[in-house]
């Protein structure tokens, strides 16, 4: 798969502040953003920085295939399978890797920092090699949500 520009990416960001039916204004303060920034993404003039699509995947359950393919992509039995191998390979690296680090995760806390992880993993062309993200990542992951 070959990743769309980064105007593509964010004509598709407006399209999921217009299905969710939010005001610019609105949108961005859900996002953590500003109106300035989120105009610089749909016009693809600045990518969108892995904390926000973060978000975009927590509060609006947006596909970061979709958005970072597009329909065009029409991910197949065999790439759905692919990514549900890749997030359970994050996902059992990711309790290793807390369990070394005495660290206890609640569910909506795993599953958050698994959807990070997929994403960071995507936007660096990582995912769908079927590698475990590195221990660095996932501390990384783990530290930036309060876990020291």
């Amino acid at each position: 798969m070959v990743q769309n520009s980064s105007q593509e990416i964010g004509q598709r960001l407006e399209r999921v502040r217009r299905i969710e039916g939010l005001s610019q204004g609105k949108f961005c303060e859900e996002l953590g953003i500003s109106r300035t920034s989120l105009q610089n993404y749909v016009r693809g003039d600045r990518d969108i920085p892995l904390p926000v699509l973060a978000t975009l995947l927590e509060k609006f359950a947006t596909d970061p295939i979709w958005l970072m393919y597009g329909d065009e992509s029409d991910v197949s039995m065999r790439h759905k399978s692919s990514i549900l191998a890749e997030i359970r390979s994050i996902g059992i690296a990711l309790e290793e890797r807390a369990a070394i680090r005495n660290i206890v995760l609640a569910r909506e806390e795993r599953w958050r920092l698994v959807s990070q992880i997929y994403t960071a993993l995507l936007l660096n062309g990582s995912a769908d090699q079927r590698l475990p993200p590195n221990d660095f990542i996932m501390d990384q992951m783990l530290e930036n949500n309060g876990h020291k």
